[in-house]
Parts: structure tokens; sequence; C-alpha cells
């Protein structure tokens, strides 16, 4: 099958039209955390780091809703100090435009370039003022995708599904100058950053989160090792899940009544930080929790559907 999809896509559509497809891009408290190296000094890699954002806001351009979409940048390697990594400063946010799905498929709208030290460089492969197909996750293994920008061809060399269930699309191009492979997650985006869908070599990855579903967040500033893309995923049923005794001595039960196997359980303390972790496997799972101290926890559950579930839990009281 061959297919050519044009990046420059102007819609007279309006509306947010966030399909119903198995993962939606997430329009509320969620971040892409990417980082950029450049190994071209030897020891001293150049280095960048740089985040996205939407929370909520939306933005109206040409009748057409967008949710928006705000970078700044977080740190960067410094050649006057041998390139140590350091925090740009101010590290502040601006929009740089917006986002809407409409089924499928993910548009992004550009409308100005941040105005501080830091910004990503990305957002000038993008054109000022116009919609522009970001993903497609209805694309097909030897599809090809075509961006409007210059010798932007790329093919789907293969189409999978994740242990989450969100439709991975592997892609491959030689007209960038230089063979260069990317994955797009469905409902995530590329794993090397949200907007770096197109020729962008150096590049070590990004770190997605969402704050709405109570994931950790992504180290921050300056550690060049985050890890891969997380999930967002809707919530359970509340009365799928029962948890008890809680408040608990150390000892729980688990009982998951909808249960599809397997589900990944955390245990997080105030701090954010995951102190217990394990993959339940079965309908109705006994925990020891031991050595936890005592205080207020957050419980995790994600289930093999993408699916979580959160509650509150008190320890030693």
């Amino acid at each position: 099958m061959y297919r050519l999809a044009s990046l420059l896509i102007i819609l007279s559509c309006s509306g947010l039209l966030f399909g119903q497809t198995g993962y939606p891009f997430p329009t509320d408290e969620a971040e892409w955390h990417v980082t950029r190296v450049t190994p071209i000094l030897g020891p001293d890699d150049a280095f960048d780091r740089w985040v996205y954002r939407v929370g909520g806001e939306t933005i109206v351009v040409d009748s057409i809703v967008y949710v928006a979409v705000a970078a700044r940048g977080t740190c960067h390697s410094d050649p006057s100090t041998s390139y140590q990594y350091k925090p740009y400063f101010p590290a502040q946010y601006a929009i740089i435009g917006g986002l809407r799905q409409q089924g499928d498929s993910l548009f992004f709208r550009r409308i100005s370039f941040p105005p501080f030290t830091g910004a990503p460089s990305t957002i000038y492969a993008y054109p000022l003022d116009q919609e522009v197909l970001l993903y497609d996750f209805s694309l097909e293994k030897g599809d090809t995708i075509e961006y409007v920008t210059p010798d932007r061809k790329f093919v789907v060399e293969n189409v999978t599904v994740n242990a989450q269930g969100r439709k991975e699309i592997q892609l491959s191009s030689f007209g960038c100058g230089y063979p260069i492979n990317v994955l797009w997650r469905e409902g995530q985006g590329c794993t090397k950053g949200l907007l770096e869908t197109i020729c962008f070599n150096f590049y070590a990855g990004s770190c997605f989160y969402s704050q709405a579903t109570g994931e950790p967040a992504c180290s921050l500033p300056c550690t060049p090792d985050d890890p891969v893309l997380v999930s967002i995923s809707p919530p359970f049923l509340p009365e799928t899940v029962t948890l008890y005794p809680n408040p608990t001595s150390g000892y729980l039960t688990l009982v998951i009544d909808a249960f599809n196997g397997p589900a990944r359980l955390d245990i997080v303390d105030v701090t954010g930080r995951v102190v217990y972790h394990q993959i339940i496997i079965n309908q109705k799972t006994e925990l020891t929790l031991g050595d936890l101290a005592t205080g207020i926890y957050q419980v995790n559950l994600t289930g093999s559907s993408g699916r979580n579930w959160h509650s509150r839990l008190s320890v030693g009281f």
C-alpha cells in the first residue's frame, strides 16, 4: 500500500474534536521532556533539555479551538564551563502553538517562537500560522508520509501494539541527508519528543509525564538519562478495585473484579517517590508491605488495558 500524506493540511472545521481512539492525546496537565545530545565534541558533548507542556488552556485561531502547547528551555551544556550542565535562566514558559486531534490524526499549529533563551530549535521546522499534520495513527506498514519541509519523507516499516495496548508505528527515512528512524506511540507522540517527528538526528529521546494520572516526574534539571515514555490512561471504574484493610499495619488484600491481567501496582510516598512496586497477575493478591514507614501513601494501579486507579493508603496508624 502506498499513501502520501502531506504535513501541510489546512482545515476549516472547528472544535477540539479529540476522537475516540484507543489512546487520545492528553489535553490537561501533561509534559514532554526532550533531551538532545550532539556527540561532536569528544568527551564534551553538546547537550540541551527543553519541555513542552499542556495545562488545559485553549487557544482559538481562525475559529478553530486548539489545546495550547507551551515550551521552555530547562538546561544546557555551557562551553564557558567546559560544557558542564547548567539551567537556563530564567526558565520561563511561553505558548508556541496548539494541538487538535481528529480521529487518528493529530494536528499542530505554530503561532509564535518563544522569545527567550533555550527555546526548542525544532519549532523552526513548522510554518507559522498554518495547521500541519503532526501524527497519523491510521498508517499501515508500507505507507509513505511526506512532510511539507524539504526531503522529509518517511516509510512505515512496522506497526505493532505494545503491552499497554498502544499502537506503535516505526518509520525510517534516508531523505534527511542521513538515515533516521523514529517511533510514534499512540497517545504520546514521537519518542524523540512531541514535535521532534522530522529528521532530527542526535536526539537521546524524551520522557513523557502526566501529572493528571500521578505518574512520577521526569528528573530535572540537567540529567540526560530520563526514562523513555510512560503511560497516560483513562481510569478504572471505582467499583472494580478493592483494597483492604485501610489503614493497615503492613498487610493488604487487593481484589480486581474485572481483572484481565497483568497490572502494575505502585505505592508512592508524599514526596512522589515509588516505595513499593509489584506486578499483579491474579484477581486477588495478598501484599506484605513490611518496611514501609508510618505515613500516608498513594496507591497507583495500572491495568493491562492501560486503565488506572488511585487510592489513599494509611500505614501504621
